[in-house]
């Protein structure tokens, strides 16, 4: 039963109706149920707790396997399944760390064991990125640490409060040990929120006084493309298809745009070639001549390398003999292009791609995993980050789909001079509001990470200006199923955070410290004050 709590905690934690301050205690029923395990009863319990998490959080992830790959329902359950048991690890490793030192006599304390759970979970190789600590993206107060130690430390304090409120619990009837627990409590959330405060105030007063250099003004168009048929798209005239609905949509705003530096269109269910002769045709390089800007748009660029065309004759329906050229493509990739009033290039190759849905993982180990899941042509990586310089000079990196997960292409982009960031997606596979506020909620913490802005671009919903403070810039938020325009202005402080520079330094002192503790209460039965005694 604490378990099944501890999971609808969470779950509700992602519902406008919860309060900001839930996830600080969120995990304290998994924590209490842990106490007094053996270590493989904490084993399973830790898996069953992060199976359920997980289940909870991305259940809509089959959905998608069906409609974006077209996997038959019980392999695409199947997958699912085993994809949430994977991210489920680090509570079962947890849960058989808690049992094997109830089996030594030695219950990790409060530091320890919110110090063990976030390295298990952040140094996890990473299938989906995601981690507890997204619950807080709504409650900025409460993310400013990320400039420090990333979302790990925000993950950290967030699981420290809550083994401070177990551990109060436990010890209630030692009212001196509750009483220090409490007060450890107060001094930590008075930290956190003090440190938060601190930070928005500086941020905040950074822009008030800033030159107008240092803001960049990007229109985001959300054109709500459906997944199958042709909803809201013209089928013939000036507007047709994908392309002519989303130009469509940006000219019926482009009157209402003030001093534009960019416009974004996001990934869509129904692939774009990379090709300037149909942007300047299908009305794109008119948009962007309209609005003074340059249009970003995502899509599919094919590497023909030295393959030549070849012309082949074919007999028809009618008899006749019908010529058809065909060339064969040495590299696909998925692809974010700038078109110009003046012409079009390219921004940037995606780096990240979706297992599976992109590309086969590990197919250079396993040819046959290809052969049996992958297809015959799959997206190739490029070759890195990279940035687009805009008019006003300010520098941006793209982000394609959940590459706005991994902090570590962020960290390359502004070591390179980025600015801002620019995130496009198409969420609109899994029909669930869910996946686009995770995909967000995700994201966001790479601006406080950074202290960069972010602009979030999606097809179907959640789309948002985010500011270098994680703050949600008012009206930007767009709601789901519907096609808009969303426009504001981001201010692009000059600053370094120590996590773009130094990433998660801390993870190597406090990896150290927990081996030499584990190798001291292993072969010496060590403890101290932090460890509280059994079943004390």
């Amino acid at each position: 039963m604490l378990l099944l709590a501890s999971v609808a905690l969470f779950r509700f934690c992602l519902t406008p109706a919860a309060p900001h301050w839930l996830p600080f205690l969120a995990v304290v029923p998994f924590v209490l149920s842990l106490r007094g395990l053996r270590p493989l009863a904490g084993l399973l319990l830790g898996l069953l707790y992060g199976l359920s998490l997980w289940m909870s959080a991305i259940w809509w992830v089959p959905t998608g396997l069906e409609t974006m790959l077209g996997w038959p329902t019980a392999g695409a359950r199947a997958a699912g399944v085993l994809l949430c048991i994977y991210q489920g690890l680090p509570y079962a490793l947890f849960g058989l760390f808690c049992g094997w030192s109830e089996k030594h006599r030695q219950t990790p304390g409060s530091c320890f064991g919110a110090l063990v759970l976030t390295l298990l979970i952040h140094l996890r190789p990473v299938l989906i990125p995601g981690s507890p600590s997204v619950t807080l993206y709504a409650w900025p107060l409460a993310i400013q640490m990320a400039d420090i130690g990333g979302a790990g430390m925000v993950l950290f304090f967030m699981l420290l409060a809550n083994f401070l409120i177990a551990d109060f619990i436990i010890q209630l009837r030692r009212p001196r040990v509750a009483l220090s627990r409490l007060s450890a409590l107060a001094v930590l959330v008075a930290f956190v929120l003090g440190y938060g405060a601190w930070r928005l105030d500086y941020f905040h007063i950074l822009e008030e006084t800033a030159s107008p250099g240092e803001f960049l003004s990007v229109a985001s168009v959300q054109p709500n493309i459906p997944i199958r048929g042709f909803n809201g798209m013209d089928r013939s005239g000036p507007y047709v298809g994908t392309l002519g609905a989303m130009v469509k949509l940006t000219e019926k705003s482009v009157t209402d745009f003030v001093d534009t530096d960019l416009v974004v269109w996001p990934e869509v269910p129904r692939g774009i070639d990379c090709d300037c002769e149909d942007f300047e045709r299908s009305g794109v390089a008119r948009v962007a001549r309209q609005a003074g800007a340059p249009v970003m748009l995502d899509c599919i660029e094919r590497d023909y390398g030295d393959n030549e065309p070849v012309t082949t004759t074919r007999r028809g329906r009618d008899g006749l003999e019908v010529s058809v050229t065909t060339r064969r493509v040495a590299a696909m990739y998925n692809a974010a292009w700038l078109v110009a009033p003046d012409g079009c290039e390219r921004s940037y190759r995606k780096v990240r791609l979706i297992p599976f849905g992109e590309r086969t993982p590990l197919q250079d180990v396993w040819p046959w995993l290809k052969k049996r899941v992958g297809r015959e042509l799959e997206y190739s990586p490029g070759d890195g980050p990279s940035l687009t310089t805009l008019k006003n000079n300010i520098r941006i990196q793209t982000l394609i789909c959940y590459e706005s997960g991994f902090p570590e292409l962020t960290r390359q982009g502004v070591a390179m001079g980025a600015d801002a960031f620019v995130n496009v997606s198409d969420d609109a596979w899994f029909v669930t509001a869910l996946a686009p506020e995770l995909h967000l909620a995700t994201a966001l913490f790479r601006t406080v990470e950074m202290r960069r802005p972010l602009v979030s671009c999606t097809n179907s919903g959640f789309g948002a200006h985010v500011g270098a403070t994680g703050e949600i810039v008012p009206q930007s938020l767009t709601p789901m199923n519907v096609s808009t325009v969303s426009q504001a202005r981001l201010h692009c402080p000059d600053e370094q955070s120590i996590y773009s520079r130094g990433g998660y330094f801390w993870f190597w002192p406090a990896g150290l410290f927990v081996l030499i503790r584990l190798i001291l209460v292993r072969f010496h039965g060590f403890s101290n004050k932090d460890w509280v005694k059994g079943r004390g």
